[in-house]
């Protein structure tokens, strides 16, 4: 079925997806995942007996159930298995410890997670396990498919409800634009928690086409150098990482060589500074940089591969992709619409979401991003909210007066996070460090900690606040002075 025929299917508002991945060939290739290679029939055949199990074990009702698991088969199969149940699933950030869940399950009013525990039983029971018999359903483009999580302020992040039909959109608008092929390959080293992460798989379900599941460790290079993958989905820091590898006498030339043979690595989930662009460009390396959020069900442009326009200072983020809509107001602010954004999204009554964002369009219908009109930066990837952190420092002893974070920009991670103390006493920004990585998840740790007089400034109520603008400037001074 070509992407015209799927198009034209989706116009009916239903769309079977088992079914759908059932008609690409049974030796037709699905899943590579270690030494596992995966074909779709097998991949059937498996999401058969995961059905089979939760529903005879598992599910006692028809309410949210959370995904606790890391990158792998497993995950996708419990995925499609509750979808065909009819449950909707909440995709639960793995790096978040098990305290830290239990929190987040009670916040969340969530009954049920299935973990690795869970899928350790499925393993032990495999061979009893019969195939589920009934019928596949078709799935409803007005149904909740799934929740992700935003990294939020507060103990309870904020969900973000996705239905099937704002995941289908997504997923058919990229391989339309990329134009995904059976023969190609998508390799993803995203967290499948994220929506960036499971749009992948989505895609490659869509077009035939083999997903390369790369595990959450140090071998995103191995995995690329072995299988050569038409695809690659990362974010900034990890594309440094690969262009800057420290074995670069005996890999550099063959991940570079990998990554030029691909047609198109996208790049998405940050800002990507500009001398990376421009060393990957130099390399001619296929980068696709990427514009979209959560909220949108990741992806609203791209660049064509190979292609990024720089102006004032600013990298494009390209075009618009099939059923998405942007508008950039006179105030730069960027609104989004169109069959993607997530149910429960704060709309105008146009229908339009504000991003939160500030960029511009060119005379060619290139966006361009210039950042947040909040107080928010991305780290790695990772929304960070500097309230939260300084919340938490002030929590820690009494010794200090006030705590800000504020970005800087890093070569590595995009941006990090530079936190100011004013203290009443003697207090060691070392000690504060390690008391902070014991209440916060590390990628929230600020990577330098100053004591220091915060800059003030009066507004015209009389009171007095801090000037976040003037402590950028000052912590990228002092960050220098520190480094020299």
């Amino acid at each position: 079925m070509n992407f015209v025929e799927l198009e034209n299917l989706f116009n009916k508002r239903r769309f079977n997806l088992l079914k759908h991945c059932g008609q690409h060939g049974p030796q037709q290739l699905a899943i590579i995942y270690r030494q596992e290679k995966i074909t779709y029939a097998d991949w059937q055949k498996a999401v058969a007996k995961y059905i089979t199990f939760f529903s005879q074990k598992v599910i006692t009702s028809k309410a949210e159930v959370g995904i606790y698991l890391s990158n792998s088969p497993a995950y996708l199969y419990s995925l499609v298995a509750l979808w065909e149940l009819g449950i909707t699933a909440v995709l639960l950030p793995k790096k978040q410890g098990p305290s830290q869940i239990e929190a987040l399950k009670k916040g969340l009013a969530i009954t049920t997670i299935i973990d690795e525990k869970t899928i350790e039983e499925i393993t032990s029971c495999w061979d009893e396990l019969l195939p589920y018999d009934k019928q596949s359903r078709a799935l409803n483009f007005s149904d909740l498919a799934l929740i992700v999580l935003s990294s939020g302020t507060t103990a309870t992040p904020k969900k973000i409800e996705l239905t099937f039909g704002n995941l289908c959109y997504s997923a058919l608008g990229s391989a339309i634009f990329y134009n995904l092929h059976p023969a190609d390959c998508w390799a993803t080293p995203l967290p499948f928690n994220h929506v960036g992460g499971i749009l992948t798989p989505l895609r490659t379900f869509l077009a035939g086409a083999s997903l390369l599941i790369i595990p959450q460790n140090n071998a995103l290079v191995d995995s690329i150098c072995l299988h050569r993958p038409s695809f690659i989905s990362m974010v900034p820091t990890q594309l440094q990482q690969l262009i800057n590898h420290p074995n670069r006498s005996t890999t550099e030339t063959a991940i570079i060589d990998a990554l030029f043979s691909c047609k198109a690595i996208l790049i998405g989930g940050d800002a990507t500074p500009i001398p990376l662009v421009q060393k990957a460009l130099q390399l001619n390396l296929p980068i696709s940089l990427s514009y979209g959020m959560s909220e949108t069900s990741a992806q609203v442009t791209a660049t064509l591969p190979g292609r990024a326009n720089i102006e004032q200072g600013v990298v494009s983020c390209g075009k618009v992709l099939p059923f998405r809509k942007l508008e950039v107001d006179s105030n730069n602010r960027i609104y989004i619409h169109g069959e993607t954004l997530a149910r429960n999204s704060k709309r105008s009554q146009e229908g339009y979401f504000y991003s939160g964002d500030l960029g511009m369009i060119n005379a060619d219908g290139e966006l361009f991003v210039f950042g947040r009109e909040d107080d928010m930066f991305i780290s790695g990837g990772e929304n960070i909210y500097p309230q939260e952190i300084e919340d938490t420092i002030l929590q820690i002893t009494n010794q200090i007066s006030k705590a800000v974070v504020v970005p800087i920009d890093d070569e590595l991670f995009g941006q990090v996070g530079v936190c100011l103390i004013e203290a009443c006493d003697f207090v060691d920004p070392k000690n504060i460090k390690e008391e902070l990585a014991t209440l916060l998840p590390n990628y929230k740790i600020p990577k330098y900690f100053f004591i220091h007089k915060l800059l003030a400034n009066s507004d015209n109520s009389g009171e007095l606040k801090i000037s976040r603008q003037k402590l950028k400037i000052l912590a990228q001074q002092l960050v220098k002075n520190n480094l020299c």
